[in-house]
């Protein structure tokens, strides 16, 4: 459905965004975009939906080239391929009650007539689990998961084929995040829907999503089915990642909580050769000087590490002791 190939984007002559490439499938399927804020994932979701300005790459929509589009054709895919982001706040008009924020995107894309709007309103809103009586409420009346559920309620309208959820339950309570996750799941059966789901926590791609790409300064380090890359990481990287959430089921037994010293690097001053090697445990020589390519592993799987035959046969010591300042910025990346 989606491929994007070789996929870059500047800002101010830096490269945030370096040579991605992904595939999102026929739904119902899941692609997970994963990092630490400042990775690209966001600004990769942007440049997909052309919000931002792509610099080289190509992107195709069920044989469409997404970068080529104007005018009308833009506005049709933009009925194809939704987006439901991390804050409804942003999203939804203070000043707009629900029904009206719903007839408007209704009314927009010529989706049902003005008579049928109501009718399909009270559908969208039910099947999202929000009281059709919500309609008449403004934002502020709402609860954050209703105000998220309203957002997804406002991308289900259109029918679209392909979603980008970007961060959807992140500015939610423990509680409420369950219940997002479960609608995302349910609608995902329901509808057949494909989606690209940006999230920093691995414990939501491992449920939603069958397929992970993992991203450190704007680069893919690992990509691969969820199930494998997370139960048997061929980076550093992603193993660091993997150890910082304890919802993640892992098959090798024991958890060893692996904590990064340092922050990422500026993406303006980029170290030399592997961009992580100032904050990987197991970095050599050969790292610091040159640059890992992305290579295929087998089964699906891609990784850039100088070290991925050995990562996969476990005999690199990952456990670094961290100091006070270290937990502190690892708590941070966390968040």
């Amino acid at each position: 459905m989606l491929d994007v190939d070789d996929l870059s984007v500047e800002f101010a002559g830096v490269t945030v965004v370096d040579a991605i490439s992904l595939n999102v499938p026929d739904g119902p399927f899941g692609v997970g975009l994963v990092g630490e804020s400042g990775s690209g994932k966001t600004t990769i979701a942007r440049a997909i939906l052309r919000l931002v300005p792509v610099s080289s790459g190509r992107v195709d929509f069920n044989g469409v080239d997404v970068l080529a589009l104007k005018g009308r054709g833009l506005t049709a895919l933009r009925r194809r391929m939704q987006v439901v982001l991390q804050d409804p706040d942003g999203t939804l008009d203070p000043r707009q009650r629900v029904g009206s924020a719903l007839a408007e995107v209704l009314a927009a894309h010529r989706i049902v007539s003005r008579a049928e709007a109501p009718a399909r309103i009270t559908s969208l809103l039910t099947e999202v689990g929000l009281a059709p009586e919500l309609v008449d409420r403004l934002p502020h009346q709402l609860s954050g998961g209703q105000r998220q559920r309203v957002s997804i309620a406002r991308a289900l309208a259109l029918t679209p084929e392909l979603l980008i959820l970007d961060e959807p339950t992140s500015a939610l309570d423990v509680s409420v995040q369950a219940q997002v996750l479960d609608l995302i799941e349910r609608l995902r059966d329901q509808h057949g829907l494909a989606y690209l789901l940006i999230s920093h926590n691995l414990a939501v791609v491992e449920r939603l999503c069958e397929s992970i790409t993992v991203l450190y300064l704007g680069r893919v380090v690992e990509s691969g089915p969820t199930a494998q890359v997370l139960g048997r990481p061929a980076h550093p990287y992603t193993a660091a990642l993997r150890s910082a959430v304890p919802e993640v089921n892992l098959s090798g037994g024991a958890r060893t909580r692996i904590v990064l010293p340092g922050t990422p690097a500026n993406p303006a001053d980029l170290p030399s050769g592997c961009s992580f090697h100032p904050r990987c445990p197991t970095a050599t020589d050969r790292c610091r000087s040159e640059v890992p390519t992305l290579a295929d592993i087998g089964d699906g799987r891609r990784v850039a590490c100088h070290r991925s035959a050995e990562m996969l046969a476990g005999t690199l010591e990952l456990h670094i002791k961290p100091t006070v300042d270290q937990l502190a910025d690892h708590r941070e990346m966390e968040e």
